[in-house]
């Protein structure tokens, strides 16, 4: 059976909000336990500041960054997130997530391309082999 919380209300009538593990002893709930004013005041600044934050720092719109197609795209966000963080709208940190994210696109980006020219060498070298072959066959034939 859950314990409920000895506190009266302004009202006068019973709080009713189950006491909480560690203050069960004391039979309080979270709100009405030893020094909960003050952890409370503390929360809510605490709330207050992050709030505040993201104010301060709301971010970038997806319209504002172009869709990451090519490495011209990842230099216009680089330059958009850091005018960002140079004028308030994102913070260091947000700043520093969205650059690793622009990396590691960079990255793959990086490995199809030269996964491409791999192949495209390849081909190259193939056609290349081939063409040395017939050249042999002729000159030996001649």
């Amino acid at each position: 059976m859950v314990s409920r919380c000895k506190a009266k209300r302004r009202d006068g009538s019973p709080c009713e909000a189950p006491s909480v593990l560690g203050d069960a002893e004391t039979g309080y709930c979270r709100s009405h336990a030893p020094g909960a004013k003050k952890r409370l005041s503390e929360q809510g600044k605490k709330g207050a500041a992050v709030s505040s934050s993201t104010l301060r720092h709301p971010g970038m719109t997806a319209e504002e960054l172009p869709p990451l197609k090519d490495h011209g795209d990842a230099k216009i966000w680089l330059e958009r997130i850091s005018r960002a963080v140079a004028t308030g709208q994102l913070t260091d940190r947000s700043a520093s997530a969205a650059i690793r994210g622009v990396s590691e696109w960079i990255k793959a980006h990086e490995g199809q391309l030269t996964a491409h020219v791999v192949d495209d060498l390849q081909g190259e070298v193939d056609r290349l082999k081939n063409e040395l072959a017939g050249s042999g066959r002729k000159l030996r034939s001649a």
